[in-house]
């Protein structure tokens, strides 16, 4: 059972109009799914805003006009030590055969793309979220992926991608829509 990745620090606040404008820390928890902050300025919130693509109301017949995050994106991210008790009843405990940190490891369902991880401190680095393309106008990184901090960049594809197990020190997952 590997670690988690936290990306909280630079987080998109869905109740921006612009959730590319959020600024650091600007979440109300450390987990993706936990609620933004909503105390904005009018002007940046998307709470009362009535413009179709700019509002918070459901997109289910729409989209929203700017993504919540884009290729060459600063992605802040944290990671836990190893022995933590995780799971429904704390049945499991984190562990990783996996050496220093060096790269990001983004998985989608057709696609492995790595980037080198700077890292910032104990636990902690960043990377740019990938540009490049598995098809021509579809991003490599877009919708929900899971994202690995490796110990190595191995070249793999989603036929052998249980050979990255070893080489993980945390796993996370990133909705990159």
């Amino acid at each position: 059972m590997h670690k988690h990745i936290y990306m909280s620090r630079n987080e998109t606040n869905l109740c921006r109009v612009s959730p590319n404008d959020t600024k650091e820390n600007e979440l109300i928890g450390p987990r993706i799914a936990d609620p933004s902050n909503s105390t904005l300025p009018e002007d940046e919130s998307c709470l009362r805003n009535t413009t179709t693509g700019y509002n918070c109301s459901p997109g289910i017949s729409r989209n929203k006009t700017e993504p919540l995050t884009f290729p060459g994106r600063k992605i802040f991210l944290e990671w836990e030590y190893p022995g933590k008790l995780v799971g429904p009843n704390n049945s499991y405990v984190t562990d990783t055969t996996a050496e220093d940190p060096k790269f990001v490891a983004w998985v989608s369902q057709l696609n492995l793309t790595y980037t080198p991880l700077e890292i910032t401190g104990p636990n902690s680095g960043w990377s740019y979220q990938p540009p490049n393309e598995v098809f021509v106008g579809d991003p490599a990184v877009n919708e929900t992926v899971f994202v690995a901090i490796t110990d190595k960049d191995l070249f793999l594809t989603p036929f052998n991608l249980t050979l990255i197990n070893p080489h993980v020190r945390a796993l996370g997952i990133m909705i990159a829509g």
